[in-house]
């Protein structure tokens, strides 16, 4: 069974990985503005988030903040 969607935990990890230094937080693009695939190989119909990272780096999230975005997704 294919999953729906993958997550990546941190917008910078998102960013080297698929080198998309554009991306933002939350669920990525499936296109460019070209109409070419965002990630090239990427399977159809399995989305991509990025996740805020939960280190200590970003003290402006609390475990309640945390939480409540990893519940939206």
């Amino acid at each position: 069974m294919r999953p729906c969607g993958v997550a990546v935990a941190g917008i910078t990890a998102l960013r080297q990985a698929f080198d998309r230094p554009g991306a933002v937080l939350w669920v990525q693009p499936v296109a460019d503005e070209s109409g070419a695939p965002w990630v090239p190989g990427w399977p159809d119909g399995v989305a991509l988030w990025a996740l805020p990272n939960p280190s200590g780096l970003n003290a402006h999230e609390t475990p309640a903040t945390l939480a409540q975005k990893c519940r939206e997704v």
